[in-house]
């Protein structure tokens, strides 16, 4: 079933939704969005685990077999390798367009390891193994990663250095993170809870922000209402936003860097980004002075892949604007978030438990950085990078 049959299974059912501005089941979809957001959040250790919390979503409508295929673009291409995406060979065309913007698809997940390694500021690895010494504070974060044991253990939260190395915070009064609905909600919120400069990070807890500052090593609590704190994100490095009601609509309120209060009422942000209107952003969104990126589940028709409605990223630079079209498959659902930009034109991105680079606008991409360190039988992670720290 599409998402427009089932966002119209939705109208058919959702009568009493008051919303004076909006039609009743664009409100309604505005929830079960948000739980989409969440199945996605908790990443495995070398696998990737789906989180369908109330509702059932869609993952991607495969391309039927029998039927001739779209003529949106060319066949599927084969993975990248090391001579392929290296700067001197041309970039192969784009496989189709998304409402006239063109789109390349990545490789299968599988096909990661044989992408060819680009140096940045992040290591090659980030450790998260345990028994890491605890942070020191007096410098910033490239990363923060909280870590959970699938059968209810103790968590962990570890802070990657500029110097690549990794550190535990000491984050003992952070328990496990539920909704509403009693399930399992993420401590790192998915649109971010490390700040861009990597000065502070946040952890959301059921009814408050708990806000660390790396500078001094110090916690600081922000009271929220409940189950608010999971939906707050980094406007810039010193403010911090916090939906004021649960589907994420209408005004929140913001906070500085020290935890004060800034506005009560301060106007949702969005993105300009977006191809579609019913494309669906996720995580944070990473800005320079000439570029902008963001990470989506599209609505789709995508041709030249496995799946019409993929998940994926929209990435601006200049006034050029390109897709980069990601399967699910061993990658899982809220996969690919994006991280920062490197460069000019050169963005990372995560794609489960590995950091990937696209050169924007070509079908070029790299192998960056890999979290190792965890138990894939019992652990889960969920990053947060410095978006605006790893140029």
């Amino acid at each position: 079933m599409s998402e427009q049959r089932l966002k119209d299974l939705l109208g058919e059912l959702v009568d009493d939704v008051p919303r004076p501005d909006r039609p009743r089941v664009d409100t309604a979809w505005d929830a079960a969005r948000r739980r989409r957001r969440r199945s996605g959040v908790l990443v495995a250790a070398g696998a990737v685990a789906v989180l369908l919390i109330g509702t059932t979503v869609v993952v991607g409508s495969r391309t039927n077999d029998s039927a001739p295929p779209p003529d949106l673009g060319t066949p599927r291409p084969t993975p990248s390798t090391s001579e392929d995406t290296d700067r001197t060979p041309k970039s192969r065309p784009p496989d189709s367009r998304y409402k006239g913007t063109p789109v390349w698809w990545a490789p299968d997940a599988a096909d990661e390891s044989r992408l060819d390694q680009m140096e940045s500021v992040l290591p090659t690895t980030v450790d998260l193994s345990p028994g890491r010494p605890t942070v020191e504070p007096g410098q910033p974060a490239l990363g923060v990663y909280t870590i959970q044991a699938g059968d209810g253990g103790p968590l962990r939260v570890v802070a990657l250095s500029p110097d690549g190395s990794t550190a535990e915070l000491p984050a003992g009064q952070l328990r496990a993170n539920r909704d509403q609905d009693g399930n399992g909600a993420a401590l790192t919120p998915p649109n971010g809870g490390l700040s861009p400069d990597g000065w502070h990070a946040f952890f959301a807890q059921q009814s408050s922000i708990e806000l660390y500052d790396f500078a001094s090593g110090e916690w600081t609590t922000i009271d929220t209402p409940d189950w608010l704190a999971e939906g707050a994100r980094w406007l810039d490095a010193d403010t911090i936003w916090v939906p004021n009601g649960l589907l994420l609509s209408g005004v929140g309120t913001t906070y500085d860097a020290d935890g004060r209060l800034l506005d009560p009422e301060a106007p949702r942000i969005f993105s300009d980004l977006d191809v579609a209107a019913a494309d669906e952003p996720y995580g944070i969104w990473v800005y320079t002075s000439g570029a902008s990126a963001g990470s989506y589940f599209f609505y789709g028709p995508i041709g030249g892949g496995p799946y019409t409605n993929p998940e994926g990223i929209v990435a601006r630079v200049g006034n050029e604007r390109s897709v980069l079209a990601l399967g699910a498959d061993g990658r899982g659902k809220g996969c690919c978030p994006v991280a920062g930009w490197l460069g000019d034109d050169v963005l990372a991105f995560q794609s489960s438990t590995r950091v990937l680079a696209w050169e924007v606008g070509t079908s070029r991409l790299h192998r960056v950085s890999e979290l190792v360190g965890l138990d894939p039988e019992r652990e889960w992670v969920s990053s947060s990078w410095a978006s605006q720290a790893l140029r």
